[in-house]
């Protein structure tokens, strides 16, 4: 659920096959909830809760689906029927948004609500009509984040320069969701947090209208201007974290998925996605986790033809780039002394 993308139909699939029936999958939620609600104060968030019932629910559609189902082709119409149904009530909402509703994705309409799809509908409207990109936020206390979501032409290095914008106002991405119409027209939502793990700009309006304007400044190419981040001195970064990544080209049908962990350090997510991007290859959908001081930011990726990267030469470059990134994050994080350690920030409350 946090390290996955939850509307890839063969993540469920796989995980369906896995769990095998619905009564084990009732039971493996009561006792997964139960497990990271036991571990103290503050490690359950809403953000969890929404990942848990997103995959809770995908995983049920493909139980309905009789049990000699193929779960792919049961999640399909499960998408399918459920993105009918919400291009309709768009519609009738909104007569102005239904070519924007017929271009998105089948998935995309099984992650939002009702009100959030209109809302998006409006937002990519004024995006196109106007400067070329548009961005608002507010605060999920239900989420204990702050949502903010951009709608701007698609183009390569585009969440790049959104995660350093987000970097540079001080935020720290718990989420993100990655979505690009037909028309080619992207609409990136994140979920943020402040350094002390509570939603951004929760208890200063302006700090997320400045962050919106600023997300909506980066997606039309302007430069981002940074703040400096205060690092905190603490005991946890005398801890040794040992840089890793994977790629598997298994997980999804259409992507490779590329799990990086490391040292959590601000702006650790836009480097990361800027050693993708400088490999030539697009991001489609990034996931992200910590787990003390190690952060394990997972993206979903294709090649400039929309392919996997199956070339042996280019996966240990890629493997090797990303290393060298983490690495770096590390090096910061300690100030190349083991004498003078400083803490490396998480990247979700716990």
């Amino acid at each position: 659920a946090f390290k996955r993308d939850l509307t890839d139909y063969k993540t469920i699939a796989d995980f369906a096959a896995m769990v095998q029936s619905p009564e084990r999958l009732k039971l493996l939620l009561v006792l997964t909830v139960a497990d990271i609600r036991a571990v103290g104060p503050g490690v359950w968030n809403g953000w969890k809760g929404q990942l848990l019932r997103e995959l809770y629910s995908a995983t049920e559609a493909v139980f309905r689906g009789g049990r000699g189902s193929d779960a792919a082709a049961a999640l399909r119409r499960y998408q399918e029927n459920a993105a009918y149904d919400a291009r309709v009530r768009l519609a009738k909402a909104d007569a102005g948004a239904e070519p924007w509703g017929d271009a998105m994705e089948d998935a995309y309409f099984t992650a939002f609500t009702d009100d959030e799809v209109l809302t998006h509908a409006r937002l990519a409207l004024a995006a196109s009509s106007g400067p070329g990109s548009a961005a608002e936020g507010r605060v999920r206390r239900d989420l204990n984040a702050s949502e903010v979501v951009v709608a701007a032409a698609d183009r390569p290095r585009l969440f790049v320069d959104l995660a350093e914008a987000i970097t540079g106002a001080g935020a720290n991405v718990v989420g993100a969701r990655v979505f690009t119409s037909r028309g080619g027209q992207a609409l990136d939502v994140f979920y943020v947090q402040d350094v002390t793990g509570a939603p951004f700009g929760a208890n200063d309006d302006r700090a997320l209208d400045r962050l919106a304007k600023a997300l909506a400044s980066a997606a039309r190419g302007e430069p981002v201007i940074r703040e400096r981040r205060r690092q905190d001195l603490g005991r946890a970064a005398a801890f040794a974290i040992t840089p890793a990544v994977m790629l598997d080209n298994e997980a999804s049908e259409m992507s490779t998925v590329v799990e990086a962990s490391g040292r959590d350090r601000p702006g650790l997510l836009a480097g990361l996605a800027r050693t993708l991007s400088d490999a030539g290859l697009l991001i489609t959908s990034a996931h992200i986790d910590g787990y003390g001081e190690r952060a394990v930011d997972c993206f979903y990726v294709v090649d400039a033809e929309g392919q996997k990267v199956t070339d042996a030469r280019k996966g240990n470059a890629l493997k090797a780039a990303l290393l060298a990134t983490l690495s770096d994050s590390d090096a910061d994080s300690t100030g190349g002394r083991r004498g003078n350690l400083q803490r490396a920030r998480a990247s979700v409350a716990r």
